[in-house]
């Protein structure tokens, strides 16, 4: 899995999106995390990683949890953009000193979910 970061790091977020309630574990034979929905493959995955519980990257297995954690960070994030942006839109000129403050600090939230999901899915995936 360790073709590209930034591509290992799409296909971890991409299942935290497609499947947040459900394990997946990575299945190195199609390249792409399967899930309890699909029980062959998923008890293939499962058995080869216990095989190589020792070298099997950290990224092998998403648990229920890191997904939860992710999904609330990126929604986070997405929503103070989003209320920043219409701020900063229905603001015309320099805004009043409390609403610059209120902007500001959506403005630090985001980056604070942008560090937390790039933190979550490079330690996953580094």
């Amino acid at each position: 899995m360790r073709k590209g970061t930034l591509g290992a790091m799409g296909k971890v977020a991409a299942n935290c999106a497609m499947h947040p309630g459900r394990p997946s574990i990575w299945l190195e034979a199609e390249g792409r995390y399967v899930c309890t929905d699909e029980p062959d493959k998923y008890a293939s995955a499962e058995r080869s990683y216990a095989k190589s519980e020792v070298s099997a990257p950290s990224s092998a297995r998403l648990d229920p949890k890191f997904k939860l954690v992710f999904l609330t960070a990126a929604g986070g994030t997405i929503l103070f953009t989003a209320i920043c942006v219409a701020l900063h839109l229905a603001t015309t000129g320099e805004p009043p000193p409390a609403r610059k403050e209120f902007i500001e600090g959506m403005l630090t939230m985001a980056k604070i979910g942008f560090g937390a999901i790039v933190g979550l899915l490079g330690g996953k995936v580094l």
